[in-house]
């Protein structure tokens, strides 16, 4: 009995075990079954007539198509724009903004130097060259300070500026040259190469290190020109500046030039214009006062040896004459600025420091040339001063001693320049303690910017002075 019943149990296990196999197979066929129909569905939903992707390529289509009717109804309406403006030539297209150049002393990356620093009463100018006369420059861009050893000689245009002061009711006009801040290496004899400075510092257009004077550089470093930097002791300003405003001719008085050691200079006005004859007759001391008082907004002072040195240098680098030396003006006992009178500067180029129009004249010969430059503990009674103290400033250089070796500045073309050109050289001492530059109309070789000497101060028929202008 026991043996039948555990025979019954085990087939109904091998039942139950066949029935769950079962079960397990149909449910394998229907998820098969599903999984073909959704495939078939999505497949179906993506590439079928009407479809995902078919969607989205209509659409596409339908965008470039927008694209190019609504380019066609562009170019419809510009057509008709311009059939209209070549009907009606009053029409014109409308332009795009033109950014205004600088002119503060900001540095110009298109030019390559700061530019010109323009003040009241300033205007930049341009040479017309149809009427021989100096129109606004309305570009504010007509200048150029080019390398003249690959643009060609005496291609480079420094930039100019016409000054307008009221003298009683009469207006006068007065012109001045932009010397741009830079660094210079004395290489050779009657070699000197300049790098232009970007802004107030010390960083070059092509990024070539430099120093300041008070950094006690050598010969192997390119110099910050003094007559730029804050260094008063050796020419400076008091402040570090972008760049100087120099005399395009030597001064001359509005009131005219009476040759007479008895003209009362504190009733006359400065200007600096061409064809006339240069102001002298002057002691040194009254010239130190009229050029400040010319125009004090514009401190207006009279120009110092470290200035002189600048206008020298670039003169002689690529970016002037390139080593030729300047022509001397000797037209004679008139002393007319510009190397005659009336315009003839314009045919004189040979004596302007560009070889151009554009260049500053009567650096070589002409007058003598006072600069507020001395030796300290000169003999100053000829000199009626009022700049002797012993003591730089800004307006004024004291010399500590008579040794051009040894007590010359650096950037100030004595020492560092001697006998370029066969221009003479006689340093200060302490009976005469005033320097003169330039040379007179009867040096001949021996004047040229290179040119220093030495004077008492006192009135003279052949020492005129050059003013000078910071911003």
């Amino acid at each position: 009995m026991e043996k039948t019943r555990k025979t019954n149990n085990k087939s109904k296990n091998k039942k139950i075990v066949k029935s769950q196999k079962g079960i397990t197979l149909v449910a394998l066929v229907i998820t098969i079954i599903i999984i073909i129909i959704l495939a078939t569905v999505t497949i179906n939903m993506a590439f079928g007539d009407n479809g995902l992707i078919t969607q989205a390529q209509k659409a596409k289509d339908m965008t470039a198509n927008s694209v190019v009717a609504e380019q066609e109804g562009i170019n419809s309406v510009l057509s008709e724009y311009l059939n209209v403006m070549a009907e009606d030539s009053e029409i014109t297209p409308p332009t795009p903004p033109v950014e205004t150049p600088q002119t503060d002393g900001s540095f110009s990356e298109k030019e390559g130097v700061n530019t010109p620093n323009i003040g009241a009463n300033m205007q930049l100018v341009v040479f017309d060259a149809d009427s021989n006369t100096w129109v606004e420059d309305t570009t504010k861009e007509a200048y150029s300070y080019v390398d003249t050893s690959t643009e060609g000689a005496n291609s480079s245009e420094w930039a100019n500026a016409k000054v307008t002061t009221q003298v009683g009711e009469q207006t006068v006009e007065s012109y001045f040259v932009w010397i741009p801040r830079f660094a210079y290496k004395i290489i050779g004899t009657n070699n000197i190469d300049i790098k232009f400075i970007k802004g107030t510092g010390k960083e070059t257009v092509d990024g070539t290190p430099c120093k300041y004077v008070s950094e006690n550089p050598t010969a192997d470093d390119y110099i910050v020109h003094p007559a730029f930097t804050d260094e008063e002791e050796n020419g400076g300003w008091d402040t570090q500046i972008s760049g100087i405003w120099v005399g395009k001719y030597e001064t001359s008085s509005v009131e005219g030039n009476s040759n007479s050691t008895a003209d009362n200079v504190t009733t006359k006005t400065a200007q600096v214009r061409p064809g006339v004859s240069s102001w002298r007759y002057i002691q040194i001391g009254n010239m130190y006062t009229v050029a400040k008082a010319y125009a004090p907004s514009l401190e207006s002072h009279m120009l110092k040896n470290s200035e002189w040195g600048a206008v020298a240098y670039l003169t002689e680098s690529k970016y002037g004459r390139n080593g030729t030396e300047v022509t001397i003006n000797n037209n004679g006992t008139t002393y007319y600025t510009g190397g005659g009178a009336g315009n003839a500067y314009v045919t004189n180029t040979p004596q302007s420091s560009t070889g151009n129009v554009y260049g500053i004249y009567d650096l070589s010969g002409n007058a003598w040339e006072y600069v507020a430059s001395y030796y300290k503990d000169g003999d100053f009674s000829y000199a009626n001063s009022a700049f002797t103290t012993g003591t730089s400033d800004k307006y004024s250089t004291a010399y500590d001693g008579t040794n051009v070796n040894t007590d010359y500045k650096y950037g100030d073309a004595t020492y560092e320049t001697s006998g370029w050109h066969s221009d003479s050289a006689s340093f200060v001492d302490s009976d005469i303690p005033f320097f003169v530059r330039g040379g007179s109309f009867t040096d001949d070789s021996y004047a040229g910017v290179f040119n220093f000497g030495r004077h008492l101060g006192d009135y003279s028929s052949g020492v005129s002075f050059r003013l000078s202008l910071v911003l």
